[in-house]
């Protein structure tokens, strides 16, 4: 499943360990300093004459205690994610990190979205 390799491949990579602070489509209270993966839907597959591609998206959202931290957090995964093809033929960034400001704890929050091509 899409959550599942994206969550083991930041694991592998040193990201953060799936299920102490990498969760998969929810946001617990705890720990302060998270990542949260979710899918987003995707866009319409292609048949083609021997295969189908499907464009699933996904977003990755970051909590975290300190501004500098957390954006330093969130643009690591941007750069490890935009344009990989270790797990899937590509992995492509819909849009830069974006801050979402602070939570109702002073934690910060940013995310960013991507679309995956995937072959099935």
């Amino acid at each position: 499943m899409l959550l599942d390799e994206i969550g083991s491949y930041l694991e592998q990579k040193g990201i953060g360990v799936v299920g102490e602070d990498v969760f998969f489509a929810q946001i617990p209270e705890n720990p302060d300093n998270l990542i949260a993966i979710f899918e987003t839907g995707g866009y319409e597959p292609e048949l083609l004459f021997d295969k189908a591609i499907e464009y699933p998206t996904f977003q990755i959202w970051v909590r975290g205690l300190g501004y500098e931290e957390t954006r330093n957090r969130i643009q690591e995964i941007f750069k490890l994610l935009n344009g990989n093809t270790d797990i899937y033929p590509l992995i492509k960034a819909m849009q830069s990190p974006v801050s979402l400001g602070l939570d109702e704890n002073n934690r910060w929050e940013f995310s960013v979205n991507f679309k995956v091509f995937k072959e099935v």
